[in-house]
C-alpha cells in the first residue's frame, strides 16, 4: 500500500518495562521515536486571574473517552483519548490506554478527514459502531519491553474506508450553526454533534462566549473538567462534559457620559459662586464678630477687677478762727500805715 501520509501522527500509551506511559511520534513504520509532547497540545490556551495557566491538553480527562478538535496558524489538530485496549490490559495486568493525535494542514479535503474520524470516535463513545476501538486495537502493539509500535498501514485504511463509507453522507450543504453550545454531556448532545459533523464544515469563525473567534479550542467533548468554567473561558464552538459550569459574570452598569454645561460669561459665573456663597458667607461673619465681641467683653471685665480703689485719708487741717470783719476805715489804715509785726499781732488780739 502507498504510505501517502498528509499528517503528523503522535500517540501516547503505556510499554511493558520500565519506560512506562510515553509518547512517540509515528513517522514511518520504521521510525517511531520516543518525544515530548507534541507542540500543539501544549499551546496555551487560558490563564486565569490567579496567573494559573491551562493548555490544550487540560481541557480532556486523558483517562476517559474523550475528544478535541483545535484549530491554530493553518494546522487543524484532533485529539481522541481514554481508549482502553482490551488485549495488552490483559497481558500486562493493569488497564492499558491509548491517546491519539492527529495534526494536518488546515485544507478542506483534510477538515473533512478531521470531521469522519471524529464522528466515528463519537460512536464509540456511545457504543453505536466499534469501528474507531477496533482500529485502536489492532494498530498498537507492545515492542519488546520498553516500546510500543503503530501499524501505520492500518490506520491509513481506516481512514479511507471511512471516506468511502462516508461519501453518502458528508454532504456539507447544512448551513453552519455559528453560536456556541456549552452543555452538561448527554447521549443526545452527542448525536447531535454527531449529525453537524456529518452535514456542516468546521466555523472559520464563531460566536463563543467571549464575542467573536477564529482559531482556538472548536470541539470538546471529555467526562470531568479541570476547572469547570474552562470551556467557556477558552471560548470553545462546541464542549460538553459532565461538570460543565457557566463563568458567573459581575455586571458592571454602564454609566452615561455627562452632557456638556453650556460655558458662561465670566461675570455671570462669578455673580452665580457669590450667590451660592453668600449665605455661608454671612454666617461665618456675624459668628465671627459675635465671638470677636465676647472676647473684648471679657477682656475688659477681667481688667476691671483686678483694679481694685484706694482709700482716701482725711488729712487734718489748721483750725482758723473766724476774724470779724474790720471796718473799712481801720483796714484803709492798716493798709497805708505800716506795721511793725508785734503790733499786727497786738490789733488781731484786740479785735
Amino acid at each position: 500500500m502507498n504510505f501517502d501520509i498528509h499528517f503528523d501522527l503522535y500517540v501516547k500509551t503505556s510499554a511493558k518495562g520500565k519506560t512506562g506511559i510515553h509518547w512517540r511520534h509515528i513517522q514511518s513504520p520504521e521510525n517511531q521515536p520516543l518525544v515530548d509532547t507534541p507542540d500543539l497540545i501544549n499551546v496555551k490556551v487560558w490563564e486565569t486571574e490567579s496567573q494559573q495557566r491551562f493548555f490544550v491538553n487540560d481541557l480532556i480527562d486523558e483517562y476517559k473517552p474523550s475528544l478535541l478538535i483545535f484549530r491554530k496558524d493553518g494546522k487543524l489538530l484532533l485529539e481522541v483519548s481514554g481508549i482502553e485496549s482490551a488485549k495488552r490490559s490483559e497481558e500486562l495486568g493493569r488497564r492499558v490506554l491509548n491517546l491519539i493525535v492527529w495534526t494536518f494542514d488546515d485544507t478542506s479535503e483534510n477538515e473533512q478527514i478531521v470531521r469522519m474520524i471524529a464522528d466515528s470516535a463519537i460512536q464509540s463513545f456511545l457504543n453505536q459502531d466499534a469501528r474507531f476501538n477496533h482500529m485502536i486495537e489492532t494498530a498498537i502493539s507492545f515492542h519488546q519491553l520498553e516500546e510500543f509500535k503503530v501499524d501505520m498501514e492500518l490506520i491509513n485504511q481506516f481512514i479511507e474506508n471511512l471516506k468511502t463509507d462516508y461519501q453518502q453522507i458528508f454532504l456539507d450543504n447544512v448551513e453552519i450553526k455559528y453560536k456556541y453550545l456549552i452543555e452538561a454531556k448527554s447521549d443526545q448532545y452527542l448525536d447531535e454533534l454527531s449529525a453537524e459533523l456529518r452535514k456542516s464544515h468546521l466555523p472559520k469563525k464563531w460566536d463563543s462566549y467571549n464575542g467573536e473567534k477564529k482559531d482556538g479550542v472548536l470541539v470538546v467533548v471529555t467526562d470531568y473538567l479541570s476547572n469547570n468554567t474552562i470551556l467557556h473561558n477558552v471560548a470553545v464552538w462546541r464542549g460538553f462534559a459532565n461538570n460543565v459550569q457557566e463563568p458567573v459574570k459581575i455586571k458592571i452598569p454602564k454609566i452615561e457620559p455627562q452632557k456638556k454645561k453650556e460655558t458662561q460669561p465670566v461675570e455671570i459665573q462669578e455673580t452665580q459662586e457669590r450667590k451660592n456663597h453668600k449665605n455661608p458667607l454671612q454666617l461665618l461673619l456675624i459668628v465671627g464678630i459675635i465671638v470677636i465681641l465676647i472676647i473684648v467683653l471679657v477682656v475688659v471685665n477681667m481688667k476691671q477687677l483686678k483694679i481694685q480703689p484706694q482709700k482716701i485719708e482725711a488729712t487734718p487741717q489748721e483750725t482758723v478762727t473766724p476774724q470779724t470783719e474790720e471796718k473799712p476805715e481801720l483796714l484803709q489804715e492798716k493798709m497805708l500805715t505800716p506795721q511793725t509785726e508785734q503790733q499786727e499781732i497786738l490789733q488781731f488780739q484786740r479785735y
